[in-house]
C-alpha cells in the first residue's frame, strides 16, 4: 500500500502540471481572437496540449511499471524535467497570443 501511494505521489508531480497546462490552454482559447498572429486559426492552441499528453502517459508507465528498477531521485528528476517541458509549452501558448 505504501509503495502504491508513493508511486501515485510521484505521478502527480507530472500530472498536476499537465492539468494546469490544459486549464491554461482552455483559458487562453476563450480569450484569444478567432485568429492568432500570422493568420493561424486559434484551434492550433490545442496542439501543444495534445502532443504533450505523451509525457504523463510515459511517466505513468515509468513510475508504475518500472519503479523497482529506478532510484527515487532519478524518478523525481525525470518528473521535474517533464514539468519544465509543460511550463515551456505554456510559455509557447502565451507567446502565441502576443501581437
Amino acid at each position: 500500500m505504501n509503495r502504491q501511494r508513493s508511486s501515485l505521489l510521484y505521478f502527480m508531480v507530472v500530472f498536476a502540471p499537465y492539468m494546469l497546462l490544459l486549464a491554461y490552454t482552455a483559458h487562453s482559447y476563450v480569450q484569444f481572437p478567432s485568429e492568432l498572429s500570422g493568420g493561424l486559426p486559434k484551434i492550433l492552441l490545442w496542439v501543444p496540449a495534445g502532443i504533450s499528453v505523451i509525457l504523463p502517459i510515459t511517466y505513468g508507465i515509468l513510475v508504475f511499471g518500472f519503479r523497482e528498477h529506478l532510484k527515487p531521485k532519478s524518478t523525481l528528476g525525470v518528473g521535474i524535467l517533464m514539468d519544465a517541458a509543460f511550463f515551456g509549452l505554456a510559455f509557447v501558448i502565451y507567446l502565441a497570443g502576443l501581437p
